[in-house]
């Protein structure tokens, strides 16, 4: 394997790797919000969806680059400096010279967004001005187009929920791009005689762009995660194999939490997410015991072992 071999088979099954945690993050994000009133929430999904798009885009321009034998310092610069941008459309327009993939409108306006967002947004707040949620005003209006839809923010009670026809929505756009984009790369890789689309089993990557997903969109997998994870609890509360388990649980007197929270908790603790009211509930009452240094460490080695 000659240095270019190794360069487009490792380096970029690493990049493939660090993409898909990138996007698999976004996708959490976005999942996780209530709304579109906060920039800072925005920008998180945003910022790590341009990031892995980018970067799934430029390990396939390096499949696509066809190097010399004899290469020279001077050609490995220039290919270098070639990929030295963050604009999603110009890195998409070099991958349509050498390859047709079929993007639909919803798909290309998406990448519209990325690029102006990575390249106006990062940190526009730095700069003296009054406009602090660009971020914010460009991706309600794309969502307003492309859905035909009110976007309300800052409406007190009024403002619109990030709904599951939303989610499904986004999640189908980020799918269908990545995957096309992987998709391709594996052809490649293939016909160059290399595994660079090989991926860690059970990685963020892996899930994204080699599980089997409903309609390409990366929404379905995040359900399918929430569902397998309430079903995890029910079988922990209900099957006789894990009687041991629970009968160690049974023994730690249990914090008066608040049933009148229960549903929120169970809702975003099945999102990936720990509710900081929860948190600050359970620091409260450990504030207020005698004995929370010995519970602190059996809960630590419970949450640690199983």
């Amino acid at each position: 394997m000659n240095l270019m071999q190794f360069y487009k088979n490792f380096n970029m099954g690493r990049e493939i790797d660090i993409a898909g945690t990138f996007i698999y993050n976004g996708m959490k994000s976005f999942d996780a919000m209530k709304g579109f009133s906060e920039e800072c929430d925005i920008f998180h999904f945003l910022y790590s969806f341009a990031v892995g798009i980018e970067r799934l885009q430029k390990v396939l321009l390096v499949l696509l680059e066809n190097f010399p034998d004899e290469i020279t310092d001077e050609r490995i610069a220039d290919f270098e400096k070639a990929l030295i941008t963050h604009s999603h459309q110009k890195l998409h327009g070099q991958i349509s010279t050498k390859l047709q993939l079929e993007f639909n409108a919803h798909q290309h306006a998406f990448l519209q967004l990325l690029t102006q967002f990575y390249e106006t947004c990062r940190y526009d707040r730095f700069n003296i001005s009054p406009n602090y949620h660009k971020e914010r005003d460009m991706f309600v209006s794309f969502l307003s187009n492309r859905l035909n839809m009110e976007i309300r923010v800052n409406q007190a009670f009024w403002d619109t929920p990030n709904d599951t026809r939303i989610k499904k929505f986004l999640g189908r756009i980020v799918g269908a791009i990545t995957r096309t984009y992987y998709n391709a790369i594996k052809e490649q890789a293939r016909k160059l005689g290399i595994f660079t689309y090989e991926l860690r089993f059970d990685s963020p990557a892996y899930k994204l762009f080699q599980g089997e997903i409903k309609d390409n969109s990366f929404q379905e997998l995040l359900l399918e995660e929430r569902i397998a994870l309430a079903e995890f609890l029910v079988y922990l509360l209900n099957y006789d194999s894990v009687e041991e388990l629970r009968g160690f649980i049974k023994t730690i007197e249990p914090l008066d939490l608040g049933l009148n929270e229960l549903e929120i908790y169970f809702n975003d603790i099945c999102r990936g997410t720990v509710p900081v009211v929860l948190v600050d509930s359970v620091t409260y009452h450990y504030e207020e015991m005698d004995n929370s240094i010995e519970r602190l460490k059996i809960m630590d080695v419970l949450s640690s072992s199983f």
